[in-house]
């Protein structure tokens, strides 16, 4: 998968997850917004690792 795509569906990822957080939209106690952020955004990562073309 190019590198830009995978950029790409970062960017989105992160911004949907900010975006939920900010609506309220993902139920979370008080001080739990960055581990989740932590987990979800780590899990993409090795999700995708190794998928970018040389």
């Amino acid at each position: 998968m190019p590198a830009a795509d995978l950029t790409l569906a970062a960017w989105a990822l992160v911004h949907g997850l900010a975006a939920l957080i900010l609506d309220r939209r993902v139920p979370l106690e008080a001080g739990e917004t960055e581990a989740v952020a932590r987990r979800i955004t780590g899990q993409f990562a090795r999700l995708t690792a190794g998928l970018t073309e040389a």
